[in-house]
């Protein structure tokens, strides 16, 4: 047989295949990855938790049920789609074997007069040679956004709300000090946090302990001196106190004169007020002053009454308003007063109450 007639179908062949096989393969992969965690509340899905003790921002003891709603935890699911451009292997294997072919064409043709191998080589190299470059080239991968859904992931609960406990009044006790008081509709606690801590030295406050008690209501609950701190700010600027620790240039000498105790008794109920004047005699600022008030009454023991920054010379009232449960053993009251500043240059000699406590008012509102 005639090479040229077996030559000339491979030929045909090959550029047919060539014609119908692409120089590229694309593949399209989507992957998914989580995003961002959201939540869904169900407000109408709560339950109520156990009473408990808690700090206000304002530095404030407040009585309160927390109240946990139910919410669905949901993950958003965004979804990237890569295109990867790469090349057709099976065109470079056609490529080759056109390119072949046409070469073997050409090699024929030397013999042959008629021009048809060479055209069929020339064909066959004009084909191949692309179809074996080409695929290597404009390969590309490319990432697009596809879009996000929210895939729910489980539920849990989170506190949505709190009502405050329905007591008028409620006595708070840690270790042999006792706080006693009213409750606002918003379970707000007259006596101050800070009334009963020293807000200047929270740092060497342990984790406390305390015993709540109520009408038909007993509790306890646990606060760290983190939690207690919280609302440190918020108290001192209810006071006007200012709280800083400035480097001493001169010597102060914060001095607390008497105290003034005095009884009153209003609408059935009794309370006292501790008041006296700190003066600064020294010629440098003090800060940080505060006394810290004992009594053999354990309603008034452990209390605080804070000054802050006293200015050299000048001199500042501190008082105390203390509510008590029961006006029994006040005939001879023992309270003192021990004043202290951030760079310990008040005397260690408390300054003393000892005697009966004087009826300030009767009644009234």
């Amino acid at each position: 047989m005639d090479r040229r007639t077996q030559i000339a179908p491979l030929l045909v062949c090959l550029v047919s295949l060539a014609c119908a096989a692409g120089c590229h393969v694309t593949s399209r992969v989507d992957a998914t990855l989580a995003g961002k965690t959201r939540h869904k509340l169900h407000k109408d899905q709560r339950m109520v938790l156990a009473p408990r003790l808690e700090i206000t921002n304002a530095g404030r003891f407040r009585l309160v049920e927390p109240i946990m709603c139910k919410r669905d935890i949901l993950v958003e699911q965004v979804t990237h789609r890569t295109t990867v451009k790469k090349p057709n292997l099976a065109t470079v294997i056609v490529g080759i074997l056109a390119t072949a072919a046409g070469g073997v064409a050409l090699l024929s043709a030397l013999g042959d007069s008629s021009g048809v191998l060479i055209g069929g080589g020339l064909v066959g190299v004009g084909v191949g040679v692309p179809l074996v470059v080409g695929p290597f080239l404009g390969n590309t991968t490319t990432k697009k956004f596809v879009g996000v859904e929210m895939t729910k992931r489980g539920r849990d609960y989170q506190r949505c709300a709190a009502r405050g406990v329905k007591v008028d009044r409620a006595t708070l006790a840690y270790g042999s000090v006792r706080a006693h008081g009213s409750v606002a509709k918003d379970g707000t606690f007259s006596v101050r946090a800070f009334d009963l801590f020293d807000a200047f030295a929270l740092h060497q406050l342990p984790a406390v302990e305390i015993d709540v008690t109520a009408r038909g209501l007993k509790f306890r609950t646990m606060l760290s001196a983190s939690t207690i701190a919280s609302g440190r700010a918020g108290f001192f600027k209810s006071l006007n106190v200012d709280p800083r620790k400035q480097r001493l240039s001169s010597v102060p000498r914060p001095r607390a004169d008497n105290l003034v105790v005095t009884k009153l008794q209003r609408q059935g109920r009794t309370s006292i007020e501790i008041r006296t004047t700190i003066t600064n005699k020294g010629i440098g600022d003090a800060w940080g002053v505060r006394g810290a008030i004992s009594s053999n009454n354990p309603e008034i023991d452990g209390r605080m009454v804070y000054v802050g920054h006293l200015p050299a010379r000048a001199s500042r009232t501190a008082a105390i308003k203390i509510e008590l449960s029961t006006d029994k053993n006040l005939d001879s009251a023992l309270i003192s007063l021990l004043l202290l500043d951030h760079h310990g240059t008040t005397r260690k000699v408390p300054v003393k109450f000892r005697g009966p406590i004087l009826n300030a008012t009767f009644g009234g509102k």
